[in-house]
C-alpha cells in the first residue's frame, strides 16, 4: 500500500479525532469500514484516542463494542508502567469473550470461633459495558458472616451462629466518600418525607388527610387533617403559637391554642400532622400529631440473667482522663471487686456499647496540643486498644465514633477505619457507625433486642434552643432531649441541628426502628429513663471538668456506667467514680 493512501487513512482518522498508531498506520491489510465500526462502537468521545494494535484487531476482528476505549488504552499504560494489571486483563476478558465467574469469595471459618475477621471490600473497577452487562462488586467474607448490603445499610451478623449470646449488625453506614450535589439533598429530603409520611399518616386520627391545596376548597368551619413541613413558626398578639405548614400542593397557616398538648415542641423543618378547622384561609388546630413511638410498644424480657454496660466520652489521651477510674472498672467487667454481689454482677455483664469519644482526638479545639498527654490520634487508639485488650474476651464491645474520634464531623460518621488499627485488631470488639442499630440474643424463638446507638452531637442544640428543655436543665436532662426526638423520630429534625452529609437513598438520622434501647453519650451527664416502652441510657464521662465545659456551664458527671438486665428489664446505675461525683 503506497504512502498517499497511508496519509490519507491517517487524515481521515485525524478529522473524527482519532490517532493511529505506527503499527496500525503501516498495515497493509486494513479494514476500510474500520472507521465505520469506530463512530458505532466507541463508547467515549474523549478525544484524542489512538487507535492501537489491540483496538483495532478487537474493533475490526472480534466485533467486539460496547467498551470504554479510552478507559481501556489508560489500563494499558498503567499496566506497562508495572502499577496495576488487574483492569488491564478484566478488559482483555472482555474482549476475548471469557468473563470471570461471578461469586462471592467465601473463607473458611476460623478455628477460633471468637476470632471474627471482616476484610474490607476491595474496590473492583466497573468496566463501562453495553447495557446488558456490568460487572458486580465482589465482597469476600468469612462464612460465618451474613451479610445483607444495600447501598449505604450494612446488615450482617457479627457473631458465630452457635453463640450462645449472638450479635447482628442491623443498620450500620458505610462510607461512601463521593462529591456531593443539589440533587443529593433533593432525593434525601425526599426519602426523610416520605418515611416520616408513612409513619404518620398510620396512625387513626390522620386517616381522612387531604392535601393543603384541597383544604382551601372546605367550607369555613369543616374538619381536616393535614400533614406538612413546619416551614414557619411565631406567636401571634394573642399569645398563640402559628405555623405555616407547607405540603406539595401549597401553604397554610395554623394556630394551636393553649390547649394543644406539645405544640411548645414543634420544631422548623419537621414533619407533622394537623387536626382541626378551616376558616378563610387559616387553620385552628385541635390535635396535634408527631411520628412518635407507638404507646403499646411490649417491653421484651429475655430468658436468662444477661446484662450490657454503656459507657462513652472515655477521652483517651487527654490529660484530664481519669484513667485509675477506668482502670477499676475493667477490673470490675474482669470479677475484680471485694464486693460479692458485684462481683457476681459482672458475671452477667456479655456485652459492652460505647458510644463515641473514645479518644480526645487531635486539632479538635484551638491550643488542644497543650492538654494531650498523648499527642497522636493513632497513638491514643493504641492506648485505647490496650485499655480495652484487658477486657475479658466473652463480653462484646461495640464502639461507634463519636466528635472528638477519629472520623468526619458530619453525620453518619462511618466506623473508625485508618487509625484504630490497634482496635480493630481486637477479637472481641466490633467497629461501628454512628448512629447505628445492633440486636442482641435473637434467635429462632426470640426477636432479640434492638439497641440504638447515637453518640449525640446534635444534643448541643436542643438543649440550649428547645424551650422547655432549657428551662428544665438544657444539657442536665438528657433524658428529656432523648424523648423530645423519640417523638420526631428523627435523632436531628432541625435542619441547622447537626452537621451532615446527604444519603439519597435514605436518611440515616431517622428512628425508623423503634429500639428496645435508646444509648448515647456527648453531654458527659448521665441519666436512666424510659419513654413508651423504649429504655433511654445517657453515659457519664472518664474525663474531668474541661476549661470550655466550665465556659459553657455544663456540670459533668464522672465515671458513672447505666446497667441494663435483659431478662428484668431493671436498669442500674453503677458509680466508679470514688467519690469525684460528691466533691463541691
Amino acid at each position: 500500500m503506497n504512502d498517499d493512501v497511508k496519509k490519507e487513512r491517517l487524515k481521515s482518522f485525524m478529522d473524527k479525532g482519532y490517532l493511529l498508531s505506527p503499527e496500525v498506520f503501516h498495515l497493509n491489510e486494513f479494514e476500510n469500514e474500520f472507521l465505520n465500526f469506530m463512530n458505532t462502537r466507541i463508547i467515549s468521545k474523549d478525544k484524542p484516542l489512538v487507535i492501537g494494535g489491540d483496538l483495532y484487531d478487537s474493533v475490526s476482528k472480534k466485533a467486539v463494542s460496547g467498551v470504554n476505549w479510552l478507559e481501556f488504552e489508560k489500563s494499558k499504560v498503567l499496566h506497562e508502567k508495572g502499577k496495576t494489571k488487574r483492569l488491564y486483563l478484566s478488559f482483555l476478558e472482555l474482549i476475548t469473550g471469557e468473563e470471570k465467574e461471578k461469586s462471592t469469595v467465601i473463607k473458611p471459618i476460623p478455628e477460633n470461633k471468637e476470632e471474627i475477621i471482616v476484610e474490607e471490600s476491595k474496590e473492583f473497577v466497573k468496566i463501562e459495558q453495553s447495557s446488558a452487562v456490568k460487572e458486580e462488586q465482589k465482597i469476600p467474607v468469612p462464612k460465618n458472616i451474613e451479610v445483607e448490603s444495600k447501598n449505604t445499610i450494612q446488615e450482617l451478623v457479627v457473631s458465630d451462629p452457635e453463640d450462645k449470646y449472638p450479635m447482628k449488625l442491623v443498620k450500620n453506614f458505610l462510607d461512601d466518600a463521593k462529591m456531593r450535589q443539589v440533587k443529593d439533598f433533593v432525593f434525601h429530603y425526599k426519602s426523610r418525607y416520605d418515611k416520616i409520611k408513612n409513619m404518620i399518616a398510620s396512625r387513626q386520627e390522620m386517616q381522612n388527610v387531604i392535601s393543603i391545596k384541597r383544604a382551601y376548597g372546605k367550607d369555613k368551619g369543616e374538619s381536616v387533617a393535614l400533614m406538612g413541613l413546619v416551614y414557619e413558626k411565631r406567636i401571634t398578639k394573642k399569645g398563640n403559637l402559628m405555623i405555616k405548614l407547607e405540603d406539595p400542593s401549597g401553604t397554610i397557616n395554623v394556630i394551636f391554642g393553649p390547649k394543644i398538648q406539645d405544640s411548645s415542641l414543634i420544631c422548623l423543618d419537621e414533619l407533622i400532622g394537623v387536626v382541626g378547622t378551616t376558616s378563610e384561609g387559616f387553620m385552628f388546630a385541635t390535635d396535634l400529631i408527631y411520628p412518635d413511638i407507638p404507646e403499646n410498644k411490649v417491653v421484651k424480657k429475655y430468658d436468662e440473667d444477661v446484662c450490657a454496660a454503656f459507657i462513652s466520652d472515655v477521652h483517651v489521651g487527654s490529660n484530664m482522663f481519669i484513667e485509675d477510674r477506668f482502670l477499676k472498672f475493667i477490673d470490675w467487667l474482669n470479677g475484680k471487686h471485694e464486693d460479692p454481689n458485684m462481683v457476681e454482677l459482672s458475671k452477667k455483664v456479655k456485652f459492652l456499647f460505647v458510644v463515641g469519644d473514645v479518644v480526645d482526638g487531635v486539632g479538635i479545639y484551638p491550643d488542644q496540643d497543650k492538654e494531650l498527654t498523648i499527642p497522636s490520634i493513632k497513638g491514643q487508639y493504641d492506648r485505647c486498644a490496650e485499655l480495652f485488650g484487658m477486657i475479658r474476651k466473652d463480653i462484646k464491645i461495640i464502639l461507634c465514633p463519636g466528635n472528638h474520634d477519629a472520623r468526619r464531623i458530619a453525620e453518619p460518621q462511618p466506623p473508625l477505619d485508618h487509625y484504630a488499627e490497634s482496635l480493630k485488631s481486637l477479637t472481641n470488639l466490633t467497629l461501628v457507625s454512628n448512629p447505628s442499630t445492633i440486636n442482641v440474643l435473637a434467635n429462632d424463638k426470640f426477636e432479640g433486642f434492638n439497641i440504638l446507638m447515637y453518640h449525640g452531637y446534635s444534643y448541643d442544640y436542643y438543649a440550649a434552643n428547645i424551650e422547655s428543655i432549657a428551662q428544665e436543665g438544657g444539657y442536665d436532662r438528657g433524658d428529656l432531649i432523648m424523648k423530645y426526638l423519640l417523638k420526631k423520630r428523627h435523632l436531628a429534625p432541625i435542619h441547622t441541628s447537626t452537621l451532615f452529609v446527604p444519603t439519597p437513598e435514605d436518611d440515616h438520622l431517622i428512628i425508623d426502628q423503634v429500639p428496645d434501647i435508646f444509648a448515647s453519650g456527648h453531654i458527659h451527664k448521665s441519666s436512666i429513663s424510659k419513654y413508651r416502652g423504649v429504655t433511654n441510657f445517657v453515659s457519664s464521662c472518664w474525663q474531668y471538668k474541661t476549661e470550655f465545659q466550665e465556659r459553657v456551664g455544663h456540670h459533668p458527671e464522672y465515671c458513672m456506667v447505666p446497667i441494663y438486665n435483659f431478662k428484668t428489664g431493671d436498669s442500674s446505675m453503677l458509680d466508679f467514680s470514688g467519690g469525684l461525683n460528691n466533691e463541691s
